[in-house]
């Protein structure tokens, strides 16, 4: 008997009864135009399925026993990141379409945008370097062997924009460093790092990813006419990002307590000379905080699952001398949220935050809330390291280094994306019951939620169509190894009866 095949066809529509798996497969289908062979846009499904099914950590070594391909050749999927043509922004493109169908006609695209690391210990990698520990003791700062990268986040609110937002990652953008010469290098290489230093840090870096979303998104008909509004912490608050924004463009960060801050300047009637550009000096924030002349406004928020009544104060518009006279400002203070850890424990504060936006009529509660709806980029960053494999993947090659990890950051988001599709954004009856002991409510499906979902609809399928056939290409059936055979026919009396091939070998290989 001839052995079938278990991979699934980028084009196959018979996959009624399956709605992840379907939604799955169809924005797949509509990301075609980033790849240039349709044996590149079928290899990169075969290894999105082998990624999303595996357990433990996502090589791609374990993603492809995961679709039980480790007896056949493996060089491709390796070639998929370091030879084969298909590009990265045409990905991102088809993932903003995808996200503006789920954004209401007058909201804008709201991004939260940051930076990340991913641990190394080889000295060979390409773009790796040391980067500061974000885990290190604040007593004891260090840095580690890392790759960083530029991560944004599209903030999807379904239920309204001061509600509930879901985080999903459009960017994650390798984010070397230059490397330094040496000490006895000629004068004009350390001339020539010190000019390239100031123009690829991390902050021009964020500015031309802005540039290039902007110019994506007036591609798109349902997003060319709609506010970009970017929301960061204060490590981008800075007149490089501030000066340098894209038309049509709000920038909210986090700024310090201890800013000089001016009012805009007041021309006298009949005044002769230079005009002024900054008027009277206004108090940092932090005495303005503590100035009781200047009231309190208060209100809701919505935050970790539950509504909160919060305290801020606003002042605007003001200047910025690092934003330049021609930037006028908004302040906003937001008084520390008071919380108990339990029923019984003592009353505790979190620190004030210092807000600035680049608008100052921009609505203050709006600007608060997609401040704190900025928390869902950390969510993705954990969730895409622990459930999708983001910087597991033990690759040297320069194209393999930015693309891989680029590319299990945008499987994640594919299927969360694919979540909406097909089951809406909050936990239906459809995922698998939670554990009875996580009594706490969740409204939206986990990351775990969505890998769990695709699992058993992807083995359902297969179980329904081949259990035990070992999934050879047709292609390279005639020059197969021998020991192929022998393999199918271990397969054969070892996979227990009615349990797809792919999910077995996915077990076995766990821990490989």
């Amino acid at each position: 008997m001839k052995p079938k095949t278990a991979l699934i066809d980028s084009t196959n529509s018979s996959l009624t009864g399956f709605p992840l798996l379907c939604a799955f497969v169809g924005i797949w289908q509509r990301c075609r135009p980033a790849f240039a062979q349709d044996r590149t846009h079928q290899t990169g499904l075969d290894l999105a399925f082998g990624l999303l099914t595996a357990f433990g950590r996502r090589t791609i070594s374990r993603g492809i026993c995961a679709r039980a391909l480790q007896h056949f050749d493996w060089s491709r999927f390796y070639r998929f990141f370091s030879k084969d043509v298909w590009f990265p922004v045409a990905l991102t493109h088809q993932l903003l379409i995808e996200t503006g169908r789920h954004l209401k006609a007058p909201w804008p695209l709201v991004i939260g945008v940051d930076d990340t690391t991913a641990p190394k210990t080889g000295k060979k990698i390409p773009a790796s370097g040391y980067f500061y520990d974000s885990k290190s003791p604040p007593f004891a700062r260090s840095f580690r062997w890392a790759l960083r990268f530029i991560t944004m986040c599209a903030l999807i609110t379904p239920h309204g924009p001061l509600a509930a937002a879901t985080g999903i990652l459009l960017k994650f953008k390798l984010a070397p460093t230059i490397q330094k010469p040496k000490k006895n290098a000629p004068a004009h290489q350390q001339e020539q790092y010190k000019q390239f230093v100031k123009h690829w840090s991390i902050t021009t870096q964020l500015v031309e990813q802005l540039h290039l979303l902007r110019v994506q998104m007036d591609a798109i008909t349902s997003l060319a006419k709609r506010l970009l509004v970017v929301v960061a912490d204060g490590s981008y608050t800075n007149k490089t990002v501030i000066r340098n924004l894209p038309k049509r463009c709000v920038f909210i960060g986090r700024t310090r307590k201890d800013i000089e801050l001016y009012e805009p300047a007041k021309s006298a009637p009949g005044s002769r000379g230079r005009k002024k550009k900054y008027g009277n000096r206004l108090p940092t924030p932090d005495e303005m905080r503590k100035d009781d002349t200047i009231p309190h406004e208060r209100g809701q928020i919505f935050a970790c699952g539950k509504w909160h009544t919060l305290r801020y104060k606003t002042v605007g518009p003001v200047l910025w001398k690092s934003a330049g006279c021609d930037t006028g400002l908004r302040l906003i203070i937001i008084a520390p949220l008071h919380y108990r850890l339990s029923k019984l424990s003592k009353l505790l504060y979190r620190r004030p935050a210092y807000l600035l936006v680049t608008d100052p009529d921009y609505p203050v509660h709006l600007a608060i809330q997609h401040y704190f709806h900025r928390w869902e980029i950390e969510v993705n960053h954990r969730d895409a390291k622990n459930n999708f494999g983001v910087g597991k993947a033990q690759v040297r090659h320069p194209r393999s280094v930015a693309r891989q990890f680029s590319f299990a950051a945008l499987l994640y988001s594919m299927l969360a994306l694919a979540g909406l599709d097909a089951y809406g954004p909050t936990r239906t009856a459809n995922y698998t019951p939670r554990p009875k002991w996580r009594n706490d409510p969740r409204p939206r499906p986990s990351a775990s939620d969505l890998a769990t979902q695709i699992r058993i609809e992807l083995w359902r399928r297969e179980a329904g169509e081949q259990l035990i056939e070992f999934p050879v290409d047709p292609v390279l059936a005639p020059n197969a190894p021998k020991y192929v055979e022998n393999a199918q026919a271990w397969l054969a009396q070892t996979v227990p009866k009615g349990l797809p091939l792919t999910a077995w070998s996915a077990i076995l290989h766990a821990d490989a």
